[in-house]
């Protein structure tokens, strides 16, 4: 009959393993708790930063969280293989334009920083969906870019009527348009957004 680890040991051994063993469990714990505390304080600094964009600039708070949750899962200093950075992966390209928009100067460095890269992303989604006045659109042209959405738009392919995209071409948007809007569900719930 096979004995186990403790029975093989000396008791006082055995008492020292089952010590450390505590500890460590104990640290690990420990980690995770401060770890969720931080999380809920960048959560709810977050939300302060998305509330103010979203009066500014007129859009869901559902739809911010759930772009944000599908582009960078919350991290803030994510980047991407096209450069793009922050929670919501501002390109330099869309900066281009956000900073014309808001007659800005925001760098790529800036990005990094939530409440300006939260505006950015805001100001740039209001501004698409006011183009296309569709959300599904918007996130399309936020995902793939206005010419590509635009080339669909006027293909029958895609669209039936040059203001809806039926069928989305591009395998990562269409499956980055269905993953804001499953988040999206779940911010609303939380938000009561309708």
């Amino acid at each position: 009959m096979k004995k186990t680890l403790l029975k093989k040991l000396p008791s006082t051994q055995a008492l020292t393993l089952c010590v450390v063993l505590l500890v460590i469990f104990n640290l690990i714990l420990i980690g995770v708790i401060v770890q969720k505390r931080a999380e809920k304080r960048f959560y709810k600094e977050l939300e302060c930063y998305v509330d103010s964009s979203c009066e500014e600039f007129d859009f869901p708070k559902a739809m911010v969280f759930a772009v944000i949750k599908a582009e960078s899962n919350f991290d803030r200093y994510a980047k991407s293989s096209k450069n793009a950075r922050g929670l919501m992966q501002i390109t330099a390209a869309a900066l281009e334009d956000i900073n014309r928009m808001l007659s800005e100067d925001y760098t790529l460095k800036q990005m990094y920083d939530p409440e300006i890269n939260i505006r950015c992303g805001v100001a740039f989604l209001s501004v698409l969906y006011r183009k296309y006045e569709n959300y599904d659109t918007a996130f399309a042209a936020y995902n793939a870019g206005q010419g590509n959405v635009d080339k669909w738009l006027s293909d029958t392919r895609y669209s039936y009527d040059q203001q809806q995209l039926y069928y989305i071409p591009f395998k990562e948007t269409k499956n980055y348009v269905k993953k804001v809007n499953h988040y999206y569900q779940e911010y609303q719930k939380q938000y009561g957004e309708n």
